[in-house]
């Protein structure tokens, strides 16, 4: 069951990476063409950590106040596939002007905001107790609005205040741990309407996966066998494998692979830290630096080599997490500090 302080966590854990790429500056060659003009691209850190907030809502175990995001993350989810399916389609501007824009469609952004500002909504306060207001000065009508008691509609009901103000402790009707203040109340009578409409449409899917599955037996190779075949897409996964395509999602993301329109590309792999070693000496001289990434960038950068050169050097490792952002923001934290040596500045930067 996803409560509402995961939920939190989770969305949190996005921004953070959202933050970083819409704070990355990249260079000219690392930007893509887009309607006559250069723009950032989308990192690939940044489609997954939004793949993987829309996928961890694609459920109907979750708590009530949990029900908004899940919803709008529905929407986040459908945005995000289609921006990546015509974006493989149409190009994404590395070679030639892309059509779709690399920075994201705004459907996809505008539900992304969305998540983030029903995350940021406070919960509506708790008034004061009925006499800790009377002993405030309000009159019993304010009174029974303030704790949404009505007799009729928009005729507050004062005898319910008058029999509490008297009442001994121990049977006050009014208690703090489990008031729900009107609005919230009827927002979500409304709210879960659409959410047992959603919960029957998810049933549905899941009960024709269901069948799919118990007509034929899965295959045998693994996932991460089938992901790094040629032109093996999610779905045939999901479809080999008897798998939901989510499932098959998270596998993925978990190997290190992202879906990319209808193709898989491997993020990273977990090679013998052995052969991350050896990895590295191939791809720069600097062995004196160890397995230290930082002091590899900056070794590098100082060796004249362009970001966008060490970027490629750095990924060609097999078991490294490297990002242009990370490459640039190593060397910016360098540059401020005044050119000290690679080994000091070690530990700078963290991983993206």
């Amino acid at each position: 069951m996803i409560t509402r302080e995961a939920a939190v966590t989770a969305i949190k854990s996005c921004q953070e990476i959202v933050k970083e790429w819409e704070a990355w500056k990249p260079t000219e060659d690392e930007k893509h063409r887009y309607e006559n003009m250069m723009v950032k691209p989308l990192g690939d850190e940044v489609v997954q950590a939004l793949s993987a907030l829309a996928d961890m809502f694609f459920t109907t175990e979750v708590t009530n106040d949990v029900w908004a995001i899940a919803m709008v993350s529905d929407k986040l989810r459908d945005e995000l596939r289609r921006w990546l399916q015509d974006r493989a389609a149409a190009g994404d501007g590395r070679h030639m002007p892309a059509i779709i824009d690399p920075r994201g469609s705004s459907e996809m952004w505008k539900a992304y905001n969305e998540i983030v500002a029903i995350m940021k909504t406070p919960a509506p306060k708790r008034p004061p107790s009925a006499k800790m207001q009377k002993e405030m000065g309000s009159d019993l009508r304010s009174i029974a609005m303030a704790l949404g008691w009505w007799s009729a509609p928009s005729l507050p009901d004062i005898e319910r205040v008058r029999r509490e103000l008297v009442a001994k402790p121990e049977d006050e009707e009014y208690d703090p741990s489990t008031w729900v203040h009107p609005r919230e109340r009827q927002r979500m009578k409304e709210l879960k309407v659409e959410w047992d409409a959603r919960c029957e449409r998810m049933e549905d899917e899941f009960e024709v996966v269901n069948r799919r599955r118990a007509k034929r037996e899965p295959c045998k190779d693994s996932v991460e066998q089938l992901a790094n075949l040629p032109n093996m897409s999610v779905r045939q996964i999901a479809l080999m494998k008897c798998m939901t395509e989510d499932a098959v999602r998270r596998e993925l993301a978990f190997l290190g692979m992202v879906e990319q329109g209808n193709a898989i590309q491997t993020m990273r792999s977990k090679p013998d830290r052995n052969e991350d070693a050896e990895a590295l000496r191939d791809c720069d001289p600097h062995d004196e630096c160890g397995p230290d990434i930082n002091a590899r960038i900056i070794a590098m950068h100082q060796d004249g080599v362009r970001k966008k050169t060490i970027y490629k050097k750095l990924t060609m490792c097999l078991a490294t997490t490297v990002s242009p952002q990370k490459v640039a923001r190593v060397i910016q934290d360098y540059e401020k500090a005044g050119g000290i040596e690679a080994e000091e500045l070690a530990g700078v930067a963290s991983a993206v």
